[in-house]
């Protein structure tokens, strides 16, 4: 499932998969250098001043909901 919502001050993304999940305590960048995955993500998102927020366990599926601030406003 995947939700997109504009709000006031920020946008947000909100995925969810009822997938195998897995332990986000042990998710590492792969040795050999390779790849992004969630240290990218995180890392992209905290530039930009957002936040970004992983639930997971094993057998139980995943969230991820990103928040991104919205700048730039033009103010009435």
């Amino acid at each position: 499932m995947l939700t997109l919502a504009y709000l006031d001050t920020e946008v947000t993304l909100d995925i969810y998969d009822d997938g195998t999940g897995f332990d986000p305590a042990t998710a590492h960048p792969r040795p050999d250098g390779t790849g992004f995955g969630l240290t990218g993500l995180r890392e992209r998102i905290t530039a930009l001043g957002g936040h970004l927020d992983v639930e997971s366990a094993p057998g139980e599926g995943t969230a991820v909901a990103i928040r991104l601030p919205l700048t730039g406003q033009e103010t009435p």
